[in-house]
């Protein structure tokens, strides 16, 4: 698929769009960091994370907007995901230059760099993630044609109290992740994406490149040992956001993935990965776990987070714009 040309925005007053790269880094680190400052999301974007805008895939768009004085005053980005044929959109503009009509040209250009950027053979969308604390941007993406396509729940469990550690039976093992399982674990992951109808999965590559946060001693494997050889039915991997803590006002661990394979659909095996991973960093000193669960996740995996004593802390809601199939790419 060849990637067409990029645009700018057009018709922003004083203000005037121009593509950010890798000399921009500090600069929209931060614009960034005033955003969240002023809006307080639970999370904080850190200098490294805006160093991959620019070292991602060169279909990875970003521009910004510059004031007269030529500060940057806003960003905007769209990520293609080709595999998905999605294009995740994000941004923000600096509060002091807000209701100035910045968002809505941000978002227009979003849109409109999906539709180009999007393999209109097959269906596709654009996709936004907006905090429960942002409904103007809410407001904004239905103005502009998106419409909800799922919802998340922020939970945060408490590490000061006790943890139940749940019995599991024979062939079951839990273990602590180690490299020797790392590529069989890759696996494992992309086989259950695949069930879900998720994607191509993780490349090699893509599993070694995007865990810089990965934390393998609160990551664990769940082991049916009922042969010779072991083979994966669960994991839980963890990873430590140490830019998020000042946001949530605690050392806290996070779970990135949950899941079980095919075939080895057991709660008490959820049960005990979870427990794992809050006996994991709190035998290192942390104070919460968290975790992001889709509302549209397995109700009875949802129930196993609260009754280890997960509690619900925000919400944040998936906008989308979907794209058909053109009949005349057929």
């Amino acid at each position: 698929m060849e990637i067409p040309a990029w645009s700018l925005p057009t018709g922003s007053g004083n203000f005037s769009w121009r593509k950010l790269g890798p000399d921009n880094v500090a600069e929209v680190g931060s614009l960034i960091h005033r955003i969240e400052e002023f809006d307080n999301p639970p999370f904080r974007t850190a200098i490294s994370e805006v160093e991959d805008f620019f070292a991602a895939p060169s279909s990875w768009r970003t521009i910004g907007a510059f004031d007269p004085e030529n500060n940057l005053v806003a960003y905007a980005q769209v990520r293609p995901r080709l595999l998905l044929n999605e294009v995740v959109c994000e941004g923000g503009v600096d509060p002091r230059y807000r209701g100035q009509g910045l968002g809505r040209a941000s978002i227009s250009w979003q849109r409109d760099q999906a539709r180009a950027l999007l393999d209109h053979s097959r269906p596709g969308r654009a996709l936004f993630y907006v905090e429960d604390i942002a409904p103007e941007l809410s407001h904004l993406l239905v103005d502009a044609g998106y419409t909800q396509t799922d919802s998340f729940v922020d939970v945060s469990r408490d590490l000061s109290g006790p943890i139940e550690i749940p019995s599991l039976a024979h062939p079951f093992q839990i273990v602590t992740w180690d490299k020797e399982l790392d590529d069989l674990l890759r696996q494992a992951v992309n086989r259950i994406l695949e069930k879900r109808k998720a994607g191509a999965g993780y490349t090699s590559e893509d599993w070694t490149t995007r865990r810089g946060a990965f934390t393998p001693n609160c990551s664990f494997v769940a082991l049916d040992k009922s042969t010779d050889r072991s083979e994966i039915a669960g994991f839980v991997l963890s990873s430590i956001y140490r830019q998020d803590w000042t946001a949530v006002g605690n050392r806290q661990g996070y779970i990135d993935l949950l899941g079980l394979l095919p075939g080895w659909e057991n709660e008490a095996i959820l049960k005990s990965l979870i427990a794992a991973v809050l006996t994991g960093f709190k035998k290192q000193g942390f104070a919460t776990v968290g975790a992001l669960l889709p509302e549209t996740a397995d109700p009875a995996t949802r129930h196993l987070f609260l009754e280890a004593g997960f509690k619900v802390i925000g919400t944040s809601t998936q906008y989308a714009i979907e794209t058909p199939a053109s009949k005349d790419s057929v």
